[in-house]
């Protein structure tokens, strides 16, 4: 718990050394990754169970940053916590979500075809899971974007004015 309470800290304090290019950079690399793994996920038949680990794993954490700035901030962590989900983090939970039940949904076609020996032509069931990959990362993109560039700016923005 001090750990993640000086994670925070360090994060706050550090503002306006924060480099926006490495802070993109790693953004981008994270969600972009886990939505290629989510993806791949789909067309595996190991998928269910880790895709099912890998969303709770990232909700989990939202949950967890949440819970961690409302406890050390109380009432200023509510203003602190919308900045912090909204809506970039938002829009990522629901994309990851959509993403999940679509990779849990080609999973399990994949792993019945397999284990009852049918012939599926998945061209048509690929090119739709191909569709949601591209919006996907195109979400997380803007997301990214705006959690590197505009999250931190409300960020500063609160905390000279509760000073």
């Amino acid at each position: 718990r001090n750990i993640a309470y000086l994670s925070l800290e360090n994060f706050i304090n550090n503002l306006d050394n924060l480099s926006y290019v490495m802070s993109l950079k790693s953004s981008l690399i994270t969600n972009i990754l886990y939505v290629i793994i989510i993806w791949s996920l789909g067309i595996s038949i190991i998928g269910i169970p880790l895709t099912l680990f890998l969303y709770f794993i990232r909700t989990f954490s939202v949950g967890f940053t949440i819970s961690l700035i409302l406890s050390k901030y109380s009432i200023k962590g509510l203003i602190y916590g919308f900045i912090y989900l909204f809506p970039h983090t938002i829009l990522n939970i629901f994309i990851f979500s959509i993403l999940s039940i679509y990779s849990i949904i080609y999973s399990f076609k994949t792993s019945s075809s397999f284990f009852k020996k049918e012939v599926i032509d998945f061209k048509p069931v690929i090119n739709k899971y191909k569709y949601i990959l591209v919006l996907s990362i195109l979400i997380v993109i803007l997301t990214s974007l705006y959690g590197t560039y505009i999250m931190p700016l409300l960020f500063k923005l609160v905390l000279k004015l509760g000073k």
